[in-house]
């Protein structure tokens, strides 16, 4: 009886927004957004029903509003969360619900769980974790044709681990991602890794560690060839380089590659949104310089981080 209620209260302050008069449907528009998620679905509804060029403006304006302050407020939550609760895959899929409003952790999930379908049979035939990572890299990146390519960084959508997946093109950061969530789904410890100007993963396992770079379609790499390609750009090595970078770092340099296409868009609402969240998430817990460093005066190469 009380949800009908608030329903039907809510279809009835939706009708006064198709009110001419700024003094009636203003106020409306506030108790709307107040309600925020509560008041979505009779909206949608209203929406559906509505024949007036003026509430449909009003109504599209308020459903995209709540959206917006709904999207800073998770994000705000997440990026205020203690380290160890940092999750890559539910911060990637908020990350994504920027562009993508309906997206879920549970929808990206189950993206990732068909990634990883038939890869564990094959890693049991696996004897050394050089074979295990090869194995993983042959699955993703040549079976599900997972790639870098040509990707230069300027549609935000390289980004987002479901339209990589979708499109089957990506920047490092998210084809790394994609291979340390899949290896976590099948008991493969994968770990991202941020070198200036390049993303890579490592696989390890005890002792034992093996480099390889998702983007060059899962190539093994040497310390050597790390420290020359960086090289290459002008960076002087160093083996914090190579460590391991946790979670809220890998989110805080996703919302860095986003920062460029959605100025070049003039998207200023989804710019805020990434600005926002990147400074909770170095405000609120302990981003590495590493992707902060060189990489980001050489804008060239940051559009492949």
């Amino acid at each position: 009886m009380n949800r009908n209620v608030t329903t039907e209260r809510i279809a009835a302050l939706i009708t006064l927004l198709g009110d001419p008069d700024p003094a009636v449907h203003e106020p409306v528009r506030q108790r709307l957004l107040a309600m925020g998620r509560a008041a979505l679905p009779a909206l949608q509804a209203a929406r559906a029903a509505s024949w007036c060029v003026a509430t449909l403006a009003r109504i599209d304006g308020v459903i995209g509003c709540i959206h917006s302050l709904e999207v800073d407020r998770d994000l705000e939550a997440f990026a205020a969360l203690p380290e160890a609760e940092v999750d890559l895959e539910r911060g990637c899929a908020l990350l994504a619900s920027i562009a993508y409003p309906d997206h879920t952790a549970a929808a990206l999930g189950v993206c990732l769980d068909r990634l990883a379908v038939g890869l564990t049979a094959r890693l049991a035939r696996c004897t050394t974790l050089a074979e295990r990572v090869e194995t993983l890299c042959t699955h993703l990146f040549q079976d599900h044709r997972l790639q870098g390519g040509a990707v230069a960084g300027d549609d935000p959508d390289d980004g987002f681990l479901h339209r990589v997946v979708e499109r089957r093109k990506g920047l490092p950061i998210a084809l790394a991602a994609i291979a340390v969530l899949v290896g976590k789904r099948v008991g493969l410890a994968i770990d991202g890794v941020g070198m200036p100007c390049h993303f890579i993963a490592k696989a390890v396992e005890g002792d034992a560690q093996i480099l390889f770079d998702p983007w060059g379609g899962g190539t093994f790499l040497s310390r050597d060839q790390c420290a020359g390609l960086l090289g290459s750009w002008g960076v002087p090595f160093q083996e914090a380089y190579l460590e391991t970078t946790s979670p809220r770092t890998i989110l805080a340099r996703m919302c860095r590659n986003l920062i460029r296409p959605y100025w070049q868009r003039e998207d200023h609402q989804r710019l805020g949104h990434v600005v926002r969240f990147l400074h909770g998430l170095e405000e609120n817990g302990a981003v590495e310089s590493s992707c902060r460093c060189a990489a980001h005066r050489l804008a060239h190469h940051d559009l492949a981080s």
